[in-house]
Protein backbone atom coordinates (compact mmCIF):
# COMPACT_ATOMS: atom_id res chain seq x y z
CA UNK A 1 0.00 0.00 0.00
CA UNK A 2 1.77 3.69 -1.20
CA UNK A 3 1.14 6.49 0.63
CA UNK A 4 -1.72 7.58 -1.12
CA UNK A 5 -3.59 4.56 -0.64
CA UNK A 6 -3.01 4.49 3.08
CA UNK A 7 -3.95 8.69 2.92
CA UNK A 8 -7.67 7.76 1.87
CA UNK A 9 -7.81 4.46 4.01
CA UNK A 10 -6.90 6.59 6.95
CA UNK A 11 -9.81 9.13 5.44
CA UNK A 12 -12.47 6.51 4.65
CA UNK A 13 -12.22 4.64 8.22
CA UNK A 14 -11.63 7.97 9.79
CA UNK A 15 -15.80 8.77 9.04
CA UNK A 16 -15.18 10.11 5.57
CA UNK A 17 -14.61 13.96 4.71
CA UNK A 18 -17.89 15.11 5.86
CA UNK A 19 -16.66 13.96 9.57
CA UNK A 20 -13.53 15.93 9.04
CA UNK A 21 -13.24 19.47 10.06
CA UNK A 22 -9.53 20.27 11.01
CA UNK A 23 -6.23 18.29 9.85
CA UNK A 24 -2.81 18.96 10.98
CA UNK A 25 -0.02 16.91 12.23
CA UNK A 26 3.59 16.74 14.58
CA UNK A 27 6.55 15.24 14.81
CA UNK A 28 4.94 11.68 14.39
CA UNK A 29 1.20 11.99 14.54
CA UNK A 30 -1.61 12.56 11.74
CA UNK A 31 -4.50 14.78 13.74
CA UNK A 32 -7.65 15.08 12.53
CA UNK A 33 -10.15 17.15 14.37
CA UNK A 34 -13.66 15.78 13.78
CA UNK A 35 -17.28 15.59 13.77
CA UNK A 36 -18.01 12.53 15.61
CA UNK A 37 -15.23 10.09 17.04
CA UNK A 38 -17.88 7.22 16.87
CA UNK A 39 -17.75 7.05 13.19
CA UNK A 40 -13.85 6.26 13.33
CA UNK A 41 -13.07 2.68 12.68
CA UNK A 42 -10.47 2.24 15.39
CA UNK A 43 -9.70 -1.31 15.25
CA UNK A 44 -9.65 -1.21 11.14
CA UNK A 45 -7.29 2.21 11.39
CA UNK A 46 -4.75 0.38 13.54
CA UNK A 47 -4.72 -2.54 11.23
CA UNK A 48 -3.94 -0.74 8.33
CA UNK A 49 0.12 -1.49 6.82
CA UNK A 50 2.10 1.86 7.99
CA UNK A 51 -0.47 2.86 11.02
CA UNK A 52 1.95 2.44 14.29
CA UNK A 53 -1.20 3.34 16.73
CA UNK A 54 -4.18 5.30 17.01
CA UNK A 55 -5.61 7.56 19.86
CA UNK A 56 -8.58 9.61 20.83
CA UNK A 57 -8.07 12.49 22.59
CA UNK A 58 -11.41 14.23 22.65
CA UNK A 59 -12.40 14.96 19.80
CA UNK A 60 -9.49 14.36 18.09
CA UNK A 61 -8.09 11.52 15.87
CA UNK A 62 -4.46 11.01 16.51
CA UNK A 63 -3.36 8.48 13.73
CA UNK A 64 0.77 7.44 14.92
CA UNK A 65 2.48 7.35 10.83
CA UNK A 66 6.34 7.70 12.55
CA UNK A 67 8.67 9.03 9.76
CA UNK A 68 5.95 8.87 7.16
CA UNK A 69 3.75 11.30 8.53
CA UNK A 70 4.96 13.88 6.34
CA UNK A 71 4.33 11.78 3.45
CA UNK A 72 0.95 10.51 4.57
CA UNK A 73 -0.21 14.50 5.58
CA UNK A 74 0.64 15.47 1.86
CA UNK A 75 -1.32 12.96 0.27
CA UNK A 76 -4.29 13.33 2.81
CA UNK A 77 -4.53 17.46 2.02
CA UNK A 78 -5.95 16.96 -1.36
CA UNK A 79 -8.96 14.63 -0.16
CA UNK A 80 -10.73 17.04 2.11
CA UNK A 81 -12.06 20.81 2.38
CA UNK A 82 -8.73 22.66 1.64
CA UNK A 83 -10.92 25.04 4.20
CA UNK A 84 -9.96 23.32 7.06
CA UNK A 85 -6.41 22.45 6.47
CA UNK A 86 -4.68 23.42 9.43
CA UNK A 87 -7.10 26.15 10.47
CA UNK A 88 -7.24 24.79 14.03
CA UNK A 89 -4.06 23.12 14.11
CA UNK A 90 -1.87 26.41 13.03
CA UNK A 91 -4.15 28.01 15.92
CA UNK A 92 -2.63 25.70 18.60
CA UNK A 93 0.63 24.58 17.18
CA UNK A 94 3.45 27.02 19.04
CA UNK A 95 6.35 28.27 17.21
CA UNK A 96 8.41 25.32 19.19
CA UNK A 97 6.33 22.22 17.57
CA UNK A 98 6.86 23.61 14.60
CA UNK A 99 10.04 24.14 14.26
CA UNK A 100 10.76 20.69 15.96
CA UNK A 101 8.60 19.35 13.47
CA UNK A 102 10.59 20.91 10.41
CA UNK A 103 13.80 20.06 12.13
CA UNK A 104 12.34 15.92 12.23
CA UNK A 105 10.94 16.32 8.85
CA UNK A 106 14.76 16.93 7.54
CA UNK A 107 16.78 14.70 9.55
CA UNK A 108 14.27 11.68 9.77
CA UNK A 109 15.03 10.91 6.25
CA UNK A 110 18.51 10.61 6.29
CA UNK A 111 19.01 8.33 9.64
CA UNK A 112 19.03 5.17 8.16
CA UNK A 113 22.29 6.32 6.33
CA UNK A 114 23.64 7.60 9.62
CA UNK A 115 22.78 4.80 11.41
CA UNK A 116 24.41 1.97 8.89
CA UNK A 117 27.55 4.29 8.40
CA UNK A 118 27.85 4.26 12.60
CA UNK A 119 26.76 0.53 12.53
CA UNK A 120 29.73 -0.28 9.82
CA UNK A 121 32.21 2.19 11.83
CA UNK A 122 31.41 0.17 15.07
CA UNK A 123 32.28 -3.28 13.12
CA UNK A 124 35.42 -1.93 11.65
CA UNK A 125 36.74 -0.64 14.89
CA UNK A 126 36.06 -3.99 16.26
CA UNK A 127 38.20 -5.54 13.36
CA UNK A 128 40.71 -3.44 13.99
CA UNK A 129 41.13 -3.56 18.06
CA UNK A 130 41.23 -7.42 17.97
CA UNK A 131 43.66 -7.18 15.20
CA UNK A 132 41.49 -9.13 12.83
CA UNK A 133 42.38 -7.11 9.77
CA UNK A 134 45.59 -4.93 9.32
CA UNK A 135 44.96 -1.46 9.47
CA UNK A 136 47.31 -1.07 6.00
CA UNK A 137 44.82 -4.04 4.08
CA UNK A 138 42.96 -3.19 1.31
CA UNK A 139 39.73 -4.38 3.11
CA UNK A 140 40.51 -2.25 6.13
CA UNK A 141 40.74 0.88 3.35
CA UNK A 142 37.65 0.27 1.90
CA UNK A 143 35.42 -0.49 5.22
CA UNK A 144 36.74 3.04 6.28
CA UNK A 145 35.75 4.80 2.89
CA UNK A 146 32.14 2.75 2.76
CA UNK A 147 31.52 3.67 7.07
CA UNK A 148 32.75 7.64 6.22
CA UNK A 149 30.85 7.99 3.07
CA UNK A 150 27.53 9.04 4.68
CA UNK A 151 29.33 11.47 7.16
CA UNK A 152 31.56 13.03 4.54
CA UNK A 153 28.50 13.42 2.15
CA UNK A 154 25.82 14.26 4.64
CA UNK A 155 25.91 17.85 3.46
CA UNK A 156 24.49 16.69 0.64
CA UNK A 157 22.06 14.28 2.24
CA UNK A 158 20.90 17.15 4.20
CA UNK A 159 20.44 19.28 0.68
CA UNK A 160 18.79 16.68 -0.85
CA UNK A 161 16.02 16.57 2.83
CA UNK A 162 15.31 20.28 3.17
CA UNK A 163 14.58 20.42 -0.42
CA UNK A 164 12.27 17.58 -0.48
CA UNK A 165 10.94 19.15 3.27
CA UNK A 166 10.42 22.71 1.66
CA UNK A 167 9.75 21.40 -1.68
CA UNK A 168 12.38 23.26 -3.89
CA UNK A 169 14.41 21.76 -6.65
CA UNK A 170 16.76 19.26 -4.78
CA UNK A 171 19.14 19.43 -7.88
CA UNK A 172 19.85 23.08 -7.14
CA UNK A 173 20.43 22.40 -3.37
CA UNK A 174 22.78 19.49 -4.29
CA UNK A 175 24.80 21.31 -6.51
CA UNK A 176 24.97 24.54 -3.83
CA UNK A 177 26.04 21.39 -0.77
CA UNK A 178 28.58 20.27 -3.17
CA UNK A 179 30.32 23.30 -2.42
CA UNK A 180 30.99 22.79 0.94
CA UNK A 181 32.52 19.56 -0.37
CA UNK A 182 34.78 20.75 -3.38
CA UNK A 183 38.19 19.39 -2.98
CA UNK A 184 39.33 22.95 -4.36
CA UNK A 185 37.60 24.33 -1.39
CA UNK A 186 38.69 22.19 0.98
CA UNK A 187 42.10 22.70 -0.36
CA UNK A 188 42.01 26.40 0.40
CA UNK A 189 40.51 25.90 4.05
CA UNK A 190 43.25 23.57 5.00
CA UNK A 191 45.82 26.16 4.02
CA UNK A 192 44.34 28.95 5.96
CA UNK A 193 41.94 29.94 8.24
CA UNK A 194 40.86 33.68 7.57
CA UNK A 195 38.90 33.16 4.34
CA UNK A 196 36.63 36.03 3.05
CA UNK A 197 34.40 35.50 0.21
CA UNK A 198 32.97 39.16 -0.73
CA UNK A 199 34.19 40.39 2.86
CA UNK A 200 32.35 37.66 4.68
CA UNK A 201 34.56 35.04 6.81
CA UNK A 202 34.36 31.66 6.25
CA UNK A 203 35.31 29.51 8.79
CA UNK A 204 36.34 25.87 8.27
CA UNK A 205 34.33 23.59 10.31
CA UNK A 206 34.43 19.80 10.87
CA UNK A 207 32.16 17.26 12.52
CA UNK A 208 32.88 16.74 16.15
CA UNK A 209 32.38 13.15 15.92
CA UNK A 210 35.03 12.64 13.13
CA UNK A 211 37.37 14.30 15.16
CA UNK A 212 36.64 11.88 18.07
CA UNK A 213 36.55 8.85 15.62
CA UNK A 214 39.55 9.88 14.39
CA UNK A 215 41.31 10.06 17.97
CA UNK A 216 39.22 6.63 18.80
CA UNK A 217 41.39 4.94 15.66
CA UNK A 218 44.52 6.40 16.45
CA UNK A 219 44.81 5.24 20.35
CA UNK A 220 43.69 1.81 18.81
CA UNK A 221 46.14 1.70 16.22
CA UNK A 222 48.67 2.80 19.18
CA UNK A 223 47.51 -0.64 21.11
Amino acid sequence: MNDSQLAKEILKLSGGESNIKGVTHCVTRLRLSVNDTKAIKVEELQGLPGVLGVNIVGNQLQVILGGKVHAIYDEFLPLVNTSINNSEGDSKEGLVNRFLDTLSGIFTPILPAIIGAGLLKGILIFLMFYKLVPTDSDLFKFLNIFSDSAFYFIPILLAYSTATRFKCNPYVAIAIAGILIHPSLIEMMNKSTSLKFIGIPITHARLKGQIVEQGLLQNLRNI
